[in-house]
């Protein structure tokens, strides 16, 4: 679980520190809330790399479109802290992509363990090893590309080791459920990208899994999960109308349904340590967004959200608000100090959580 992470130069976030819980909501509009997401996303793309060499500001377009002021003789850093299987860690990262992409210093603690990195130069107790500047030490664990160096995990035994080969792994980011039903082809890893592709190849060979059965049973319908000649895996949904199946196709399949199955599935299927969802309240029924906080309050991963919807506010505890707010291009975070407090002043007021928030 990550417990803070403190952000540098990245978009509008010059400097600032997030303390996260068991479920952590973010909002208003325009206050820079997609950029968190942002910042998760090259995250994962510099640790965990779908190719090397890695170039993370691809998405982006240069490094100047995500540094802070478009400055690109600052530095961008990323600082966590958390427990990985009970043992507190501390991860810092500091890359710059003025002329090409580059990390300048990583230090990684778990327990009395420690990795430093300064540009090519790692140090592990009294090893040292050359990586390229382009690498993450990430990059050197369970790599994509067979040939890549793997030098670090001949040195590393024990909880430092499964923390290398774990560590942002596990995070799950979604932002769209745009290409959820898309046919995906049997030999694609297993695993649902940031638009929802995947869904079909992670649901295959496998029993739907509870949370996704009683939704879809409240709807009246099933999902049926089909292998085509040629290896593309496919949903579609089927219907029961005056005790009559009906086949629902992929593109009349309501969005606010693939969006809950698409989480659910992701939460069950998957196992995240994290899942980053952007703008919660896209698609989803009042209803399902009750009973998707109940899921989210009472599974394993811990959540950060994104919002702008008084609605999805109104289900949460003010204890587990981050509150974003945009100043002169930069982004500020405020928390909520006494809970209990502004509890009974919005019931004194007549007020609920979600007006007072956004209004």
């Amino acid at each position: 679980m990550i417990t803070s992470i403190k952000i540098k130069n990245f978009k509008s976030f010059r400097d600032v520190t997030l303390n996260l819980g068991k479920i952590s909501v973010v909002g208003p509009n325009g206050s820079g809330k997609t950029n968190l997401v942002d910042a998760f996303s090259l995250l994962k793309q510099v640790l965990r790399p779908s190719s090397l060499s890695p170039y993370p500001f691809a998405r982006w377009g240069e490094y100047k479109n995500v540094v802070f002021m478009q400055d690109p003789g600052l530095d961008i850093s990323f600082e966590l802290e958390g427990k990985h299987k009970g043992m507190e860690y501390r991860y810092f990262l500091e890359i710059n992509g003025e002329h090409s992409f580059t990390v300048k210093r990583e230090e990684v603690r778990l327990g009395d363990r420690e990795i430093e990195r300064e540009r090519d130069a790692v140090k592990i107790g009294d090893k040292r090893i050359e990586i390229p500047v382009n690498y993450s030490v990430f990059n050197l664990f369970n790599a994509p590309d067979p040939g890549s160096p793997d030098l670090l995990s001949l040195s590393l035994e024990g909880e430092l080791k499964d923390f290398m080969l774990n560590f942002f792994n596990d995070v799950l980011i979604l932002r769209s459920t745009e290409r959820a039903l898309q046919p995906a082809h049997v030999s694609a890893p297993e695993g649902i990208g940031e638009d929802g592709a995947g869904l079909p190849r992670a649901l295959l060979g496998k029993n739907l899994p509870g949370q996704v059965s009683n939704f879809l049973d409240s709807l009246n319908m099933s999902l049926r999960v089909t292998v085509s000649d040629d290896g593309n895996v496919t949903i579609s949904a089927v219907g029961v109308v005056n005790g009559r199946e009906i086949v629902i196709p992929p593109t009349s399949i309501p969005s606010g349904v693939v969006e809950m199955i698409t989480l659910l599935t992701s939460i069950d299927v998957l196992k995240p340590s994290l899942v980053v969802i952007d703008g919660l309240e896209n698609s989803l029924h009042l209803k399902f967004m009750e009973k998707l906080i109940d899921v989210l309050r009472y599974s394993e991963p811990q959540f950060l959200i994104t919002t702008h919807s008084p609605l999805v506010i109104d289900f949460l505890d003010p204890s587990e608000l981050v509150i974003l707010d945009r100043e002169t291009g930069e982004t500020r975070v405020t928390t909520i100090q006494d809970p209990e407090g502004l509890k009974k002043k919005l019931l004194e007021e007549g007020l609920t959580l979600g007006e007072w928030i956004i209004y």
